[in-house]
C-alpha cells in the first residue's frame, strides 16, 4: 500500500506545498500518494505549456487570435481537470470549498 500525505495546492501559482502558507492566497488541501501527486504536477505543466503557447502566438501575430484562442481553451480544459483532481483527492473541507465556488461542473 502506498503512503498518502497531506499537501496544499495553490492553483494560481501552480504550486504543491507540504505545509500551508498563511496568507491570503487560496489553497486546497489534498491527501495523495506519489502517483496521484504526479498527475497534479503533469496537469500544472500542461496548463503552463498552453499559457505559454497562447502568449507566443499573440506576440508572433497579434492580429490573429485564432491560435491563441485554441491554446486558451486548452488551458481552461486543463484548469478544469486540475480542480476535478483536487476535488477527487481533497479533504472534506476542500470538497466543500470547491462545491461552494462552483469551479467545476
Amino acid at each position: 500500500m502506498t503512503n498518502k500525505n497531506h499537501y496544499f495546492i495553490a492553483v494560481k501559482e501552480r504550486e504543491i506545498r507540504e505545509i500551508p502558507v498563511d496568507d491570503n492566497e487560496e489553497e486546497f488541501e489534498i491527501i495523495a500518494d506519489d502517483d496521484e501527486l504526479s498527475i497534479v504536477r503533469e496537469l500544472f505543466l500542461n496548463m503552463k505549456d498552453h499559457a505559454n503557447e497562447a502568449t507566443s502566438f499573440i506576440i508572433k501575430d497579434p492580429f490573429n487570435d485564432r491560435r491563441a484562442d485554441l491554446e486558451r481553451n486548452e488551458y481552461e480544459k486543463n484548469l478544469q481537470q486540475v480542480y476535478r483532481k483536487i476535488y477527487e483527492l481533497g479533504t472534506e473541507e476542500t470538497k466543500a470549498k470547491i462545491q461552494e465556488t462552483g469551479i467545476i461542473e
